[in-house]
Order: C-alpha cells, then sequence, then structure tokens
C-alpha cells in the first residue's frame, strides 16, 4: 500500500509501512527495479532475468502488486500470460517525515 492518490508510471510515491514490508524481500526489490528500468515483464522473463523460476517470480509480482508497487497490464498478454509494470516512476522513503506511530517501525526498515 503507498500513500498515493492514483497510480501512475510517471509519479512518484513515498512508502508506507505496508509497502515497506513488501519491499523487505531481495527478489521483490530486484522484480522492482527490473520493471522500472526496462519495462512490462512477464513472470517467465522476469524469473529468466533474475534466475529464479517463473512460479517464484509469479508469486513475487503478485506481492509487488498487494502492495501497490505494480499493476498489470491488462491489453498485453493472451490467455495464463500477465504483463506487470510498475506503478510509479521513484519510491520515496523518509522517516523523519512519517507520523511519529510510524516512525520507529520506518527507521527499522532503513
Amino acid at each position: 500500500m503507498v500513500s498515493s492518490s492514483a497510480a501512475s508510471s510517471e509519479q512518484d510515491i513515498e512508502l508506507d509501512t505496508a509497502a515497506l514490508r513488501v519491499l523487505a524481500h531481495p527478489v521483490r526489490l530486484g522484480v522492482l527495479t527490473l520493471l522500472r528500468e526496462r519495462g512490462p515483464s512477464t513472470a517467465t522473463r522476469v524469473g529468466e532475468e533474475l534466475g529464479i523460476n517463473p512460479g517464484a517470480a509469479s508469486y513475487h509480482l503478485r506481492r509487488l502488486a498487494s502492495g501497490g508497487l505494480i499493476v498489470e497490464e491488462p491489453d498485453r498478454g493472451t490467455g495464463r500470460e500477465r504483463w506487470w509494470k510498475s506503478a510509479h516512476r521513484q519510491s520515496i522513503h523518509d522517516p523523519a517525515a512519517a507520523p511519529a506511530e510510524r516512525r520507529e517501525a520506518g527507521r527499522a526498515y532503513t
């Protein structure tokens, strides 16, 4: 979940603690970076690029989507093939700017 009213690949977003938890896994961080740098992709392609199996790539893609960090491209793909893209251009995390009750969790992530 992100602190953003509209998902756009041209927007920067400030990460909340839920999104930070999604990004805590290094593979998910790699998947998000890959989608931001190279554009939309499928689980098979992501898996090949990162050296993981397509099932694991699909799992990580779904977790990123549940956190609002990536979105599905509905006009691409056929049948079971799903294409994903980054929902935002850049993620921002500044624990000092967070409300007091979330500041400590943000610092722990950093």
